[in-house]
């Protein structure tokens, strides 16, 4: 039903954001700008920003194609990748430009095929969950996320069977099908999945299921 915002102190109604062309019936991802204006990607690609009452269609970067958008540090960050190719491209919106943040090669193992959603740090450290081909042609499947640092080459993978030996120095398991990631702890991301909340820092990943109270 679109976008909803929604005052914190309660006392306002919620202000709603639609258009059919752009967000009926699709699941969204929404980030929000330096300026305040609220940005959304739909399942087919399509991205826009809400100006007012007026969305406002944004083209994605030539060459790539759009698959996640998050808010960070210095506004909205998009993460794409090059099609046939397993190279994945982040950028940050400028004064209504692109501009290219890094770009990093995954070694997933199976052909990159999509990115499930992006977080961005305080500390401008990407995570991203990327989207693998099924080995049995049926499909894609979530392989856990992938950890950025612009300034190093170095990329971390937290996945189903993590080893840090092979996906980085300091590798944890998680389980592969996560859907999100909440960056809001300082040192902390955390993940929902079937298991429960998945906690992963301070060299470890606690889950916190029914184990620990948690339904």
């Amino acid at each position: 039903r679109g976008v909803a915002a929604v005052s914190l102190a309660g006392s306002t109604p919620p202000r709603w954001l639609r258009s059919l062309d752009l967000v009926d019936a699709m699941d969204l991802q929404i980030a929000s700008d330096g300026h305040g204006a609220t940005w959304v990607r739909a399942t087919n690609g399509d991205m826009a920003r809400f100006e007012g009452e007026a969305l406002v269609r944004v083209m994605a970067p030539p060459g790539v194609v759009p698959e996640a958008i998050a808010t960070g540090p210095d506004g909205v960050y998009l993460a794409a990748r090059v099609p046939d190719e397993s190279v994945v491209r982040v950028y940050r919106s400028v004064d209504g430009a692109w501009t290219p943040v890094v770009e990093r090669t995954l070694a997933l193992g199976a052909p990159l095929v999509g990115l499930a959603f992006l977080g961005v740090t305080n500390d401008r450290v990407i995570w991203l969950a990327p989207r693998v081909a099924r080995p049995d042609g049926g499909g894609a499947r979530t392989r856990g996320v992938a950890v950025i640092d612009p300034h190093t080459e170095a990329i971390v993978y937290y996945h189903r069977g993590a080893d840090p030996a092979r996906d980085g120095e300091g590798a944890l398991p998680l389980p592969d099908e996560v859907t999100s990631v909440d960056l809001g702890q300082q040192g902390f991301a955390w993940f929902p999945t079937l298991e429960g909340a998945v906690r992963v820092g301070d060299h470890q990943a606690v889950v916190f299921g029914e184990a620990r109270g948690v339904r």
